[in-house]
């Protein structure tokens, strides 16, 4: 299994303040063209409004947090949306995400939330009854989770074996992110889970199973992905849900 460092946690804080920027810039020139509106691009297709504002606060704190969040952003929004002001916007909206990022990074250091991923996988129990949901990133930054086959076979493996002892009753696994586009992914995976792949609702990307394709192994924008999605609106890799059986996931690893 990945051995994960210090220094591989603070690669991945690192990545989150140039990541957020390039999602408020995605919001600007989707309103710009005209895709929608520009609150519902940076609520429904950035993480802005989520994480950095849940983190350390209750449902009502988070909610009503939002609203300003929202409100300061839409400001930022009127004032270059005329001049169609992409390099203003940024520059105007950099303290309101600095602000955000300051305070989760401080949380997440000062209270860090529970370990409970294997690796570079976690899984975290649906309501659904018997299934669970795999959550992947990259936690070995700034080296490549598809480096080490062997011990990105193992993460998901420890990863399985604890549903197997933590969620009794389970019977079918998913994983919804970009990365089940990717070769490495695939092959750890049964042939039912790749059959059965199909993209999910591109009116919803408020998570890493989206924006994950623009950070590089070093915590950076991928510069090229980044320009075509601004330019665009278009993201290289969609959104992939995939589920198969729990026996077959770990057959298939023990394989």
């Amino acid at each position: 299994m990945h051995v994960v460092t210090a220094t591989n946690v603070e690669a991945f804080a690192h990545s989150l303040r140039p990541l957020l920027g390039l999602q408020a810039n995605h919001a600007f020139c989707s309103a710009v063209r005209g895709d929608a509106s520009f609150a519902h691009a940076l609520s429904q297709w950035t993480m802005i409004l989520g994480m950095p504002i849940d983190h350390g606060r209750t449902p009502e704190e988070a909610e009503a947090a939002r609203g300003v969040v929202l409100q300061r952003f839409e400001g930022v929004f009127r004032q270059h949306a005329p001049a169609q002001d992409l390099a203003a916007f940024g520059r105007d909206a950099a303290p309101l995400l600095d602000q955000a990022v300051d305070r989760f990074l401080a949380r997440w250091r000062s209270e860090p939330p529970a370990d409970t991923w294997y690796g570079c996988f976690r899984y975290g129990v649906e309501r659904q009854a018997g299934l669970v949901s795999l959550h992947f990133y990259n936690a070995v930054m700034p080296d490549s989770p598809f480096a080490d086959s062997d011990a990105l076979v193992d993460d998901l493996r420890q990863c399985l074996r604890a549903v197997v002892r933590e969620a009794p009753g389970t019977e079918r696994v998913q994983c919804g992110s970009w990365v089940n586009n990717l070769p490495p992914i695939q092959a750890i995976l049964p042939r039912t889970y790749i059959e059965s792949l199909t993209p999910t609702d591109p009116d919803a990307k408020t998570g890493l199973g989206w924006w994950g394709q623009f950070v590089t192994n070093e915590g950076n924008l991928n510069a090229e992905r980044a320009e075509h999605l601004l330019s665009t609106g278009e993201f290289r890799y969609p959104r992939l849900l995939g589920r198969c059986s729990l026996a077959e996931a770990l057959a298939h690893l023990d394989c």
